[in-house]
């Protein structure tokens, strides 16, 4: 006896071969490798061996009859109740062909063996199935409550940095306001500050072509073209002597290619109309402008007028707030530019743009906001009445240490001027 079958699930198979009509068809794959070692010295009846086997899928068996010599097809079951379907099939009293209905066998006479079909259970168990189910929801759940941790819950925080990220508020210096004496002589005012740059990304792409202009732009003010390292000018501040134009470059480069890059500061006017002159040959090199402090009185009213200084450590984030950026603004450190400082400094103004990822500007995201200058001040001082009492003051200072004293005993006065009649 040899079976087929088709694949339509898993099944186990339990059978015993019989030897049939003195052979058995051996050209069935499954059934001849299993049946070929029995098959010798075998008579008609004999029962060859119980054998099993699994398949990965069930399949619906032909029983191959003996009595017939071909398949008699049945649906997962050799069906001899339907003899309608297979004329050649015997009917179902055919001593030749019984089915034993209560123990669901098929056998030949000879009561030699018979084969048991049975459906073995499914490779996945229900819990099987469960638990996958359960984990892939969990992994569901999991990014669905990340999803609304990120677009609900921080949604505004991730809003906010991401419009951080390509836009930019710019900050304009605001001019410093003018110190005058009462006759009009300016003591304090701002001038014109001339520092060189280099913006890295506007520079040519011919390698050869940058260091000829590193080279001319050293010979023109004295910075070497090339000295130390980058990691030399990251540890100091601009236009610090020490690393060359190359390493200043290299080094803005690296944090942002669109923001110029300081190699010399407050050049002379002839040396800065020279690089204006040649902006042509030299793309990416252009002039800086930036306010200066003087004070043209000197040492006569610097302890009435006081001197600037950078934005303290303690003081940056009040300063920020008010719209000044630390390390480009100063502040007043003594005199009036300290007592007076919120009249003198102004308010700065403010760009919002839009940038790409390299730094570089591609508009204005809103519309700019133009400084206002600070507040002039004229002081009571007569910068002539100061000039006459300090040279009348060190004329008797020197008197004292080197005739009366012989030696220096003085070195600091006081001189009063009052109107007696108005008490000035």
């Amino acid at each position: 006896m040899g079976f087929g079958g088709r694949r339509t699930g898993r099944v186990r198979l339990g059978a015993a071969l019989v030897c049939a009509a003195g052979r058995l068809p051996l050209d069935r794959r499954h059934g001849a490798p299993l049946a070929a070692p029995c098959l010798a010295g075998a008579a008609p009846g004999d029962v060859c061996g119980q054998f099993y086997r699994y398949f990965d899928a069930a399949y619906t068996l032909d029983l191959l009859s003996p009595a017939l010599g071909r398949p008699v097809a049945g649906g997962g079951f050799l069906q001899p109740d339907h003899p309608a379907e297979h004329p050649s099939q015997p009917a179902a009293g055919d001593p030749g062909l019984r089915r034993d209905e209560r123990l669901g066998r098929l056998a030949l006479p000879g009561g030699g063996g018979g084969m048991t079909t049975a459906t073995s259970p499914s490779r996945f168990q229900n819990w099987r199935y469960g638990t996958i189910y359960a984990v892939i929801g969990l992994v569901f759940a999991i990014f669905l409550s990340r999803l609304f941790n990120l677009q609900i819950l921080q949604g505004v925080d991730w809003m906010a940095k991401a419009e951080k990220n390509h836009t930019r508020q710019i900050s304009i210096a605001p001019a410093r306001g003018i110190i005058y004496d009462r006759n009009g002589y300016v003591l304090a005012r701002n001038i014109a500050a001339y520092n060189i740059v280099v913006t890295p990304a506007y520079l040519p792409d011919d390698e050869s072509d940058i260091q000829r202009i590193y080279r001319e732009l050293s010979a023109l003010t004295g910075v070497p073209a090339s000295q130390g390292t980058a990691a030399d000018a990251k540890l100091l501040e601009a236009c610090t002597p020490g690393p060359g134009i190359a390493q200043w470059v290299e080094l803005g480069a690296s944090n942002a290619p669109y923001d110029p890059v300081k190699v010399d500061c407050n050049v002379g006017e002839a040396t800065a109309m020279v690089v204006r002159e040649r902006a042509v040959d030299w793309p990416g090199v252009s002039v800086e402008i930036e306010p200066l402090r003087d004070y043209p009185t000197g040492s006569l009213t610097a302890n009435v007028v006081g001197f600037l200084g950078p934005i303290p450590a303690n003081k940056e984030q009040v300063y920020r707030q008010a719209g000044f950026r630390p390390g480009r603004d100063k502040v007043g450190y003594s005199g009036v530019e300290a007592s007076l400082d919120d009249i003198l400094i102004g308010t700065p103004g403010r760009r919002v743009v839009e940038v790409d990822v390299a730094g570089q500007e591609l508009g204005n995201l809103q519309p700019p906001v133009a400084p206002v200058a600070g507040n002039n001040l004229i002081l009571t001082i007569d910068t002539r009445l100061q000039d006459a009492a300090q040279a009348a003051l060190v004329g008797e200072i020197d008197y004292w240490n080197k005739i009366i004293y012989g030696e220096i005993r003085i070195s600091s006065g006081v001189v009063i001027a009052m109107n007696p009649k108005t008490g000035e």
